[in-house]
């Protein structure tokens, strides 16, 4: 909903070493009616869906067409002439697919994007995780490191190739930096109370800024690279 990209613009709007401006067909619907936030994320989306629907959740997916990622055919239809980064933050709702093809998605992407344009940054996200509530280390967070094992040794040391890993995980408190609610501390003893997770998968406005600078310093970097 553009947590993330809010953030992400206020570190921007602050670095005067650079001038970005936003694409994308959807934007922060809390800012006022502010339409300079920019972007393509869809709640719920995994990496399947960018490839292979042509809505979800009556949400549009304008990279679809002839039945599959058409980075052209976006860039064409929304009148951009060019771009200079795309940012693919996804894989979380990718949860259960064999991670091979998890990444044989996240290449047609690549790939289609690479097609418009060899010249064009490509950052691919390393997925944070979530968090449990039994603090166990179960199945999906397990499913999720070896995502982001085969993304490292996909993606990589490629930057003569313009892609780069984003390591958003690295950056990130799978317990502090998700919603909390207030419960009480026993069934006989309601006045006394703790903070529990009420929602493992979905971070709060301080696990969005986190992945923000994550996303800031790798452009950063990037851009160091000359």
């Amino acid at each position: 909903y553009g947590q993330l990209v809010r953030k992400l613009k206020g570190l921007f709007d602050t670095d005067s070493a650079m001038d970005i401006e936003y694409l994308g067909t959807r934007y922060d619907n809390n800012n006022n009616g502010d339409v300079t936030y920019k972007h393509e994320g869809r709640a719920g989306w995994s990496i399947s869906d960018y490839v292979r629907v042509a809505s979800k959740g009556s949400v549009t997916n304008p990279f679809y067409n002839a039945s599959t990622f058409d980075f052209s055919n976006y860039m064409s239809t929304q009148s951009y002439a060019s771009v200079d980064y795309v940012i693919i933050n996804l894989s979380t709702n990718d949860y259960g697919r064999p991670i091979t093809d998890v990444i044989a998605d996240l290449n047609t992407m690549i790939s289609s994007i690479k097609t418009f344009n060899s010249a064009i940054k490509v950052i691919v996200c390393l997925t944070e995780g979530v968090y449990r509530n039994k603090m166990e280390w179960d199945t999906r967070n397990t499913w999720y490191i070896e995502l982001k094992k085969l993304m490292i040794a996909t993606y990589d040391k490629r930057e003569a190739e313009k892609i780069y890993v984003c390591p958003l995980y690295l950056n990130m408190d799978l317990y502090e930096d998700y919603n909390f609610t207030s419960v009480p501390l026993s069934s006989e003893d309601s006045t006394k109370t703790r903070l529990m997770t009420a929602d493992g998968i979905h971070q709060n406005q301080a696990g969005f800024n986190k992945n923000a600078n994550t996303m800031y310093y790798t452009i950063k970097y990037i851009e160091s690279l000359g």
